[in-house]
């Protein structure tokens, strides 16, 4: 009986990738991130807004992509070893595209319009970065709130309404939160749509981009370790 021929490495590792990072997936996220970043443009960052939508998103993508709409519960996982690198960075290519299209389709859509309070030029919303670290903590606590509500979810492995509730829930009172000395984003894709991530100004990028990241990472870190300590003390009971 003739023997199969080996695959090559090559094809094997493209098999591997494809696998780990589906085209579904990446779509799911680009399409989500843009929704919620163009609710957010639209309502001037309303945080209930903002929860609301992402609740409706995790119902919607749980089954395609897990409903990460935001690179910090992205990182987070990856810190957490939860998902690989490469779904990682396409996922993280995906949301910041679909915030940047967010910008570009809402743009089109006030050009030549007036507010209808003030009826001045209407403008498209955009966040005003201050120059101290008030920002940063505010969006690396808020951050860890949220990073620890949708680690219960998605680590958890909860489900259906009760992940959405959780995750939106847990965004929710991580922008409260945060409003305390930010503009309560946390979440590096929507902060790029609103003009808060300038290469000319590292404060933002600072408390915006970083500090969203590591509080969200600390917050999932924490939930592992909790709950591994509650499991390892199960099995000794």
């Amino acid at each position: 009986m003739a023997k199969a021929k080996a695959e090559p490495a090559a094809t094997m590792t493209t098999r591997a990738l494809s696998g780990e990072l589906a085209l579904g997936a990446l779509v799911a996220e680009l399409v989500g991130t843009f929704a919620l970043t163009f609710a957010v443009l639209n309502t001037t960052g309303n945080a209930i807004v903002a929860a609301i939508t992402l609740l409706v998103l995790v119902l919607i993508l749980g089954k395609l992509s897990g409903g990460h709409v935001n690179p910090v519960v992205t990182v987070g996982l990856l810190v957490t070893r939860q998902i690989g690198w490469v779904k990682a960075v396409g996922y993280l290519i995906a949301q910041f595209l679909g915030a940047m299209l967010a910008v570009v389709v809402a743009s089109h859509f006030i050009t030549g319009t007036t507010d209808p309070y003030t009826g001045a030029p209407a403008k498209l919303f955009a966040v005003a970065v201050s120059g101290d670290w008030k920002p940063f903590f505010a969006e690396l606590i808020g951050a860890l709130v949220f990073g620890f509500g949708a680690a219960s979810a998605i680590i958890g492995k909860k489900e259906g309404y009760e992940a959405a509730f959780t995750v939106g829930g847990a965004l929710l009172v991580g922008l409260i939160i945060a409003t305390a000395g930010s503009s309560a984003i946390l979440n590096p894709a929507v902060a790029l749509g609103v003009g808060a991530l300038d290469l000319k100004n590292m404060w933002g990028l600072w408390s915006y981009a970083l500090a969203p990241v590591i509080g969200g990472s600390a917050g999932m870190l924490l939930y592992k370790l909790l709950q591994n300590d509650i499991t390892l003390g199960l099995r000794k009971s």
